[in-house]
């Protein structure tokens, strides 16, 4: 690490320090909990009007290792296509395409979601005509 000479330089790595504090959850050991990026899976799926789909985010640190336990906040970009519960649960509203976005400490990963038309039930068989 750098000498600090200055009251000035050292004012701005303690403000620096500061911001980092705040933002990333530090302990002794360093930052524990800064994430780095979020991965969702699936990152694609189909789902039919009235069904759902789970979508699973992942936070990583800035070196790539899982972090557990940090918040996350889902939002989808077409509510009345597909809309999504703060557990990640997407529902299939109508029939279109929309994405869907988890953001946890400003990072984010988007899902495309397609929402499709239930299948059409089958008709009944008909009755034979019978001779009048």
């Amino acid at each position: 690490m750098a000498r600090i000479t200055t009251q000035r330089s050292r004012w701005a790595h303690v403000r620096w320090g500061v911001l980092l504090l705040a933002a990333c959850d530090w302990n002794l050991m360093g930052p524990s909990s800064c994430v780095g990026s979020v991965h969702l899976s699936p990152t694609t799926a189909t789902v039919q009007v009235g069904q759902t789909v789970q979508l699973t985010a992942t936070t990583y640190d800035t070196n790539g290792r899982i972090i557990d336990g940090r918040p996350v906040t889902w939002m989808s970009e077409r509510p009345a296509v597909a809309d999504v519960n703060a557990g990640g649960l997407v529902t299939g509203v109508a029939v279109g395409q929309t994405g869907i976005t988890a953001t946890s400490d400003q990072q984010s990963a988007k899902a495309e979601i397609t929402v499709t038309a239930p299948p059409l039930s089958p008709s009944p068989p008909r009755s034979p005509r019978r001779p009048l």
